[in-house]
């Protein structure tokens, strides 16, 4: 979650972003699958989508509606262009 937030929010790389937080780009691969699961396909060079499947997967595993993950991924769009 936090990768792809700095990736979104900071125009920072996802592999950059990555590496910072300790994960090589092999582990990072691991958990977005073992997150996403296999069969979902990543958009590469689109951080605001990479952020917001984590945040519904997120939001699943938590058993918040996702409604409320849309309405983060605006929330964030918004401070964003401010």
């Amino acid at each position: 979650m936090f990768v792809t937030f700095k990736t979104y929010a900071f125009d920072v790389p996802l592999a950059t972003a990555a590496r910072q937080a300790g994960l090589s780009p092999k582990a990072l691969d691991r958990l977005r699958h073992r997150i996403l699961g296999a069969g979902i396909p990543w958009p590469k060079d689109q951080p605001r989508a990479q952020f917001a499947l984590a945040l519904r997967a997120l939001a699943e595993a938590c058993r918040v509606s996702q409604r409320i993950a849309e309405e983060v991924v605006e929330y964030v769009a918004q401070e964003r262009r401010a």
